[in-house]
């Protein structure tokens, strides 16, 4: 069992050149600010995921909180609530201070981290969180082999998918079923294959049969122009490239063929075991990556290839000749009796295909 870690520590920032005091040798932490650092290891120790910082200072306070990328990055999870630390108050008066670190759960297998910097005038105290991944979840999809462990990943909508670990690479083993963009903005949602057919060079999804059921199982389909924001996963994760399918299949492969196979979920509609057609040729699931069936609309519009195959998109557009610029690669698996079925091919931009995320 994966367990959960809080990592807190502080390290004191001093400046001599910056202590205009008449003692101009005295430490900067016994100068204006008392941290107690027993408290942090021992919150380290029992991997509490709130943390209460008890601390003395001589002057008032403010507290800044500086996460993990770039600023940009950092305002995009703020202002869509994906903040996975807080810290309260922001600040305070001189004297005694309490000051509450929360932290959400990390569901993700890479650890993540931050920085806590009470500061006053041209001095900074600074606490480092890093809180490492491997949370451990419970997953109802019926469709996952048992006998793997998952990881997690949630999506801007609150969407929790299970994922997994194969060779180098962290995959989503669910198809995504976002309907905002990782920067909060909505994706246009097409319910008649009128709006389809004339939703042009604009991203959009809709569902198989435009029917609400289809999404739990099998997830939404989306356009590539959608793919092509690059926004589409959530944060740290991306729409893989050709090389990056391509990177699986060859690991799978190295492990002695069956690279279709073990990337299919198993059973079958007609034994009402599975979701795949009969004879699902080789399927053992043993990657974990549990590719589903999951059929695709047409830019006609015209929907089909559910329980026959699963084609997902990958963020390389076909420069080819011939091919132009409305085309771009996808990756696909066939319920027939070649195991060895790992596919790869060209869809029109306009069609709508299920998605995979792959951690950056």
């Amino acid at each position: 069992m994966r367990i959960l870690f809080i990592m807190l520590f502080a390290i004191i920032m001093a400046s001599v050149e910056s202590c205009k005091k008449e003692n101009s040798n005295s430490d900067i932490n016994s100068d204006w600010i008392d941290i107690a650092k027993e408290q942090l290891i021992q919150n380290f120790l029992s991997g509490d995921t709130v943390v209460n910082v008890s601390f003395t200072t001589k002057v008032a306070w403010t507290v800044l909180v500086r996460e993990q990328g770039g600023e940009a990055e950092r305002n995009a999870r703020r202002s869509a609530g994906t903040s996975w630390i807080s810290v309260n108050p922001a600040g305070g008066e001189a004297g005694l201070s309490n000051l509450t670190i929360s932290l959400e759960p990390n569901t993700n297998d890479v650890m993540r981290e931050a920085e806590i910097i009470i500061q006053s005038n041209d001095k900074s105290v600074v606490i480092k969180v890093a809180q490492e991944g491997g949370y451990e979840q419970t997953f109802t999809n019926p469709y996952l082999n048992p006998n793997l462990a998952y990881g997690s990943v949630t999506d801007i909508d609150g969407n929790v998918y299970a994922t997994i670990k194969i060779g180098e690479q962290t995959w989503m083993a669910e198809n995504l079923r976002t309907t905002r963009y990782n920067d909060g903005v909505a994706i246009p949602y097409i319910t008649s294959g009128y709006d389809w057919e004339y939703l042009l060079n604009k991203g959009g999804y809709t569902l198989y049969d435009f029917l609400p059921e289809n999404d739990a199982i099998y997830g939404k389909l989306y356009n590539w122009y959608a793919v092509n924001t690059g926004k589409l996963c959530p944060q740290g994760w991306r729409i893989p490239t050709v090389a990056m399918w391509d990177k699986l299949g060859n690991y799978l492969g190295s492990l002695g063929g069956n690279v279709g196979g073990r990337m299919k979920s198993t059973g079958t509609r007609e034994a009402g075991t599975g979701l795949w057609s009969d004879p699902n040729g080789g399927a053992t699931n043993e990657s974990g990556f549990t590719g589903h069936p999951s059929g695709e609309i047409s830019e006609s519009p015209a929907f089909f290839g559910i329980g026959n195959y699963g084609r997902w998109w990958s963020a390389t557009e076909n420069t080819e000749v011939g091919g132009g610029l409305g085309e771009a690669y996808t990756r696909f698996l066939y319920y027939d009796g070649n195991p060895n079925s790992f596919n790869g091919g060209v869809s029109k931009k306009g069609t709508g295909l299920p998605c995979r995320c792959v951690q950056n």
